[in-house]
């Protein structure tokens, strides 16, 4: 699978790649954060974007596919972060390393002037996966990790607001139904999605729900043939269900991924949604 090559920005956006913010036993985690030329007063707040293929795919570059360096333009500092794919480690590995973004992030608010009480998240598939368990997991110590360790320790990763693309949110669900992710999720878990039934659940954002749940948008197209529909519906009816604040748009005609996801209307249904909850009054 051909990863997405890194593209030069337009030139009112100043970008800065591959600052490494982890060591891992696996090898360094990088970061690429695209900020405006001409940037507001006061801190800028910030989008974390976390990239899908099937957790075994991808690079920090996809956030150029769905033009999400161009939130720079609306006044965010937008961060492309990486996590370990399932070649090199299997859950909860990848929510660690996500959540070691958002701490460092807030550990280096001062020095790249960000605000550190304005942090959200953007991710599509395996990357609205696992954004969906920032949004529920927020001030969960078992999904922590130590990602980053002492200098990102002390640190929150609590999110404020997350944007999620078509991510799967109940992994036990898909067992027997969903053939073109159960055998992703099975390279997540480290093998069936049956015999690692307590992983599957630690796993899965539906079934971290809480009236703590930061606010959502949930965006899936209605002939996802990947990710079914019913794993979006599901997770809004349980965010419903908690008194959360979260909205569910279902894209018709749309798959898994695709033009309809870069449609004005939508990008500007996603910026409103941060402004709403990120930017300053």
């Amino acid at each position: 699978m051909a990863e997405p090559a890194a593209v030069v920005p337009p030139p009112d956006i100043e970008v800065e790649r591959d600052i490494v913010f982890a060591q891992t036993a696996d090898g360094p985690l990088a970061l690429d954060i695209y900020t405006p030329w001409d940037r507001p007063a006061g801190g800028l707040p910030v989008v974390v974007f976390v990239f899908g293929g099937g957790w075994f795919a991808g690079n920090k570059n996809q956030l150029q596919l769905l033009d999400g360096h161009l939130l720079a333009r609306e006044g965010y500092a937008v961060v492309a972060t990486s996590y370990r794919r399932t070649d090199l480690a299997t859950f909860p590995a990848q929510i660690h390393d996500v959540k070691a973004t958002i701490r460092w992030v807030r550990a280096h608010a001062y020095e790249y002037g960000f605000d550190p009480n304005a942090i959200g998240a953007w991710g599509g598939s395996a990357g609205g996966h696992l954004v969906a368990l920032l949004a529920t997991t927020n001030g969960n110590a078992e999904l922590e990790g130590d990602t980053g360790g002492e200098a990102l320790r002390g640190h929150s990763s609590d999110v404020q607001a997350v944007v999620d693309f078509f991510g799967p949110t109940h992994l036990p669900r898909l067992r027997g139904s969903a053939p073109g992710i159960e055998w992703m999720v099975e390279g997540l878990l480290g093998g069936p999605i049956a015999e690692r039934l307590t992983l599957a659940e630690l796993a899965s954002p539906e079934l971290h729900v809480s009236p703590e749940t930061a606010p959502l948008l949930i965006v899936h197209g209605a002939e996802d043939p990947t990710v079914p529909l019913g794993q979006s519906t599901g997770f809004q009816a349980r965010l419903q269900q908690a008194g959360a604040d979260s909205t569910l748009r279902v894209i018709s005609g749309a798959g898994h991924g695709g033009d309809s996801f870069l449609a004005p209307e939508l990008r500007e249904e996603i910026v409103a949604f941060f402004a709403r909850h990120l930017k300053r009054p």
